[in-house]
């Protein structure tokens, strides 16, 4: 297809959807028309925003917790009778390289100010140093 074909396609598809634009099946003006559509640009817009913001917190809460956390395999509620005894499964399995018990708490502490925040409390063997 040669250049003015195209074009000449380009210029009544244009002209057309500009007459429709302009005004609705009643005759009343397009302008409750283009508010609509820019409302709805602007809550998409909008939209977009938050979630891209929220996403970012959600991300960076993530690595935060993976950073604080940084185990690959815990093992909770062992029974205190099994704990012996699992501490030696795990120490014996060659492809186990540390096995370190704790014990975790979760609580909330204030500062000089008074302010609560929350803690999460870890406390190992000192020998593990």
């Amino acid at each position: 297809m040669n250049k003015t074909g195209l074009f000449s396609k380009l210029k009544w598809i244009n002209t057309v959807s500009r007459r429709f634009a302009r005004v609705d099946r009643k005759g009343r003006s397009a302008v409750t028309s283009f508010l609509a559509t820019l409302g709805i640009c602007f809550g998409v817009m909008t939209l977009i925003a938050v979630m891209s913001v929220m996403n970012g917190f959600q991300m960076n809460f993530i690595d935060a917790i993976m950073e604080v956390s940084s185990y690959h395999i815990r093992a909770d509620k062992v029974p205190a009778e099994k704990s012996e005894e699992f501490m030696a499964l795990c120490s014996q399995n060659k492809n186990v390289l540390s096995v370190t018990p704790f014990y975790e708490a979760q609580t909330l502490m204030t500062d000089e100010t008074g302010r609560e925040n929350a803690a999460v409390i870890r406390a190992i063997e000192p020998d593990v140093y």
